[in-house]
């Protein structure tokens, strides 16, 4: 299996694995306050487990071993901290080749998936805390910064060095990634 599907083929059975063991608890804690078991809600609470369980999997993995020249090997990472740096020298498309052009180009694909990455964030906020949009992005911005913090400091200095690089702009990509999420939570209905 590929380094992206392999994450997630953790994550959904760690997501599983927690819900049957927190199942009878919740259960009981929503006929305590409510009553009833919503099959909505409990959906909607699943997938929020599962988003959690990829995130942290997404964030970690692999989790290379520390080996004497760890450091030396993984090389130095320094943190980036100017705005949109990875789209110096993109130029804008002048036709629809062009288009496919950026489509391909790395800088934009992986933008465009760390947007993708936290619009399921923006959209369980919404629909589980019944947040608005500033609530939202600064739930949104937290969570990337907790992970861009993490790659930042080796797992919180499990690792002698960082093995992931800090970047500002994933935090820009994730923060605007649940923002969206945000706004397409509506369409999904009650």
């Amino acid at each position: 299996m590929g380094s992206r599907v392999l994450p997630a083929v953790f994550a959904t059975f760690y997501a599983v694995v927690f819900a049957v063991l927190l199942f009878v608890p919740y259960v009981a804690r929503e006929y305590r306050r409510r009553g009833e078991l919503g099959a909505w809600t409990a959906v909607l609470r699943f997938a929020a487990l599962l988003y959690l369980c990829g995130l942290v999997d997404y964030v970690l993995s692999p989790l290379p071993p520390i080996t004497p020249g760890f450091c030396r090997f993984v090389g130095e990472m320094r943190p980036q901290w100017e705005p949109l740096r990875s789209f110096r020298g993109v130029r804008p498309p002048d036709d629809w080749d062009g288009v496919v052009a950026l489509l391909a180009h790395e800088p934009v694909q992986q933008f465009a998936l760390n947007i993708a990455l936290f619009v399921p964030l923006g959209i369980l906020v919404r629909r589980l805390l019944r947040r608005g949009v500033l609530v939202v992005g600064a739930i949104g911005f937290a969570t990337s910064l907790l992970i861009e913090l993490t790659q930042l400091t080796g797992v919180w200095g499990v690792y002698p060095c960082p093995y992931r690089l800090f970047d500002v702009d994933d935090l820009i990509a994730n923060t605007s990634g649940a923002v969206l999420g945000r706004f397409a939570a509506p369409a999904l209905h009650d």
